[in-house]
């Protein structure tokens, strides 16, 4: 659960500054035109390990049950 851990931490120690505007965004998962107009487009980036990947929807649940505006856009 470090995925989720340390987004809470991350999340907290934003949320206590205050700020007047507060959104997150997600990657989308689909190509999008980056891909098109640079196929090396994040070539070199190692794959998402199983372990984070499968503690996305607890923090993305979590994000929902408290609330905060989010939005997943290509």
């Amino acid at each position: 659960m470090n995925v989720v851990y340390g987004f809470v931490r991350m999340l907290i120690k934003v949320l206590h500054e205050r700020p007047d505007y507060f959104a997150i965004t997600w990657d989308s998962p689909v190509k999008t035109h980056r891909h098109e107009m640079y196929p090396e487009y994040k070539a070199t980036r190692k794959k998402m390990e199983d372990d984070f990947k499968y503690q996305i929807p607890f923090v993305i649940e979590l994000v929902e049950k408290l609330g905060l505006s989010h939005l997943v856009s290509p």
